[in-house]
């Protein structure tokens, strides 16, 4: 077995670790947490699953649009030549994209509903792009939250559904350098 500890700049704080254990017939498992939070618990063991894409299906498609952008994508016109042209961008190797799926689409599933969905994305600015959001009147769902991960609020897209904006070291967090 190896185990890697990741630890924070200054405070020296435990804040990650992986361990990969190979077996005799030579396969591997990797355990590994990313926050104090799950320390002890393992966040992942087993078999390594990558995702690739996140598509979110919108009956307001400029306005999600407009909404995706304050939260910092650079979302382009993308046409696969064989579907509907529609925006995307990649965000750290994941493809996100939107699709028009018509006004009488209808909405998102309340949050924390069956079928819903909830994106988070890491922010420059929790602060500025709330205040972004919030000027192109996206409902408030979560006001500021301390998380072992950092701070977050968390807000209503234009179809309904919650999009969670985080911040790293935004301010203190019990464990979080």
């Amino acid at each position: 077995m190896r185990a890697f500890a990741a630890r924070g700049p200054g405070s020296g704080a435990l804040v990650g670790n992986c361990e990969l254990r190979i077996g005799p017939d030579g396969t591997g498992e990797v355990s590994y947490w990313t926050h104090a939070g799950k320390r002890g618990r393992g966040c992942h063991n087993g078999t390594m699953s990558e995702l690739s894409s996140l598509v979110l299906f919108t009956g307001h498609i400029e306005q999600a649009r407009a909404f995706y952008r304050a939260v910092g994508l650079a979302l382009d016109d993308e046409d696969h030549g064989d579907g509907p042209v529609h925006y995307a961008t990649e965000i750290s190797g994941v493809h996100f994209a939107l699709f028009d799926a018509g006004p009488a689409s209808g909405r998102a599933p309340q949050w924390r509903g069956a079928g819903s969905s909830f994106p988070g994305f890491y922010v420059a600015s929790l602060d500025d792009t709330v205040a972004a959001l919030t000027a192109q009147g996206a409902p408030v769902l979560a006001t500021h939250q301390v998380r072992d991960w950092g701070c977050r609020a968390v807000i209503e897209d234009p179809d309904g559904r919650p999009v969670e904006i985080n911040q790293r070291g935004h301010c203190a967090a019990p464990g979080f350098p």
